[in-house]
């Protein structure tokens, strides 16, 4: 009757008794009248969250792809088992902010708490948790001091290199014997901070490095030119007297 009666009206008293997964379900996306699909999209979510074996309701889980489905289920089911796989599936943000307060579980609430990439919504939550949770507003507060020495850090090493690169562009000034110390130590520090960092000061210090190092190159070049030797003076020649004849 609720796949094949011609009446909507049957059909829709024949739904209000099923309550088998796979059959409403198929009604929920399969009957040609939009109200009973929508009464069999509700009926669908009630049951998930029913009395039919958990095994049962979480392989029909699987099978869902609607959004706000998977929202119902990860708010109303009563097993954890279900909660979860159904927040697994969850996307909205806003959503999962929600869920992060008002979840039972408190090792969900910090799964929840780790997939929180805004830093305005962990504030707002940080504010909402303070009175309610302090367990989650002690995680909030570390995750947001641990975001904050991470950005600070991350400024601190970028004006380090640019400080790195800005000492060797000053000795291509005016390069000497004593710039060669500073190249060491320096290239030194960058092989230490070049980990830490992206690449936008690789090319800048290569090429500050390979100019000053031509450089002192050619300094150190200048006192190891041979010496040309003076043209040696010919010979004196020995002017011998002339001999008197008798």
């Amino acid at each position: 009757m609720l796949r094949q009666d011609p009446a909507p009206s049957v059909r829709r008293a024949a739904l209000e008794r099923i309550d088998d997964l796979t059959l409403v379900a198929d009604r929920m996306s399969n009957d040609a009248d939009p109200g009973i699909r929508e009464r069999a999209r509700q009926r669908f979510a009630d049951l998930l969250v029913g009395k039919a074996p958990v095994a049962e309701r979480a392989r029909a889980l699987k099978l869902v792809d609607d959004a706000a489905l998977l929202e119902q289920v990860a708010k109303r089911a009563a097993e954890l088992e279900l909660r979860r796989a159904a927040l697994e599936r969850c996307k909205r943000p806003g959503f999962l902010a929600e869920r992060c307060l008002e979840e039972a579980d408190f090792a969900t609430r910090l799964e929840l708490l780790a997939r929180i990439d805004q830093s305005g919504t962990l504030e707002r939550l940080a504010g909402e948790a303070r009175t309610r949770d302090k367990r989650l507003y002690k995680a909030i507060r570390e995750r947001l001091e641990r975001e904050r020495e991470t950005a600070g850090l991350g400024t601190a090493l970028i004006d380090k290199a640019e400080a790195l690169c800005v000492t060797i562009e000053h000795q291509l000034r005016q390069p000497a014997a004593a710039s060669a110390e500073l190249l060491v130590s320096t290239q030194r520090a960058w092989a230490e901070l070049r980990p830490r960092i992206d690449e936008r000061f690789d090319k800048r210090f290569a090429g500050a490095i390979d100019t000053l190092q031509s450089a002192l190159d050619a300094i150190a070049r200048i006192g190891q030119e041979p010496e040309v030797a003076a043209p040696s003076a010919p010979p004196e020649t020995e002017v011998v007297a002339p001999v008197a004849v008798a």
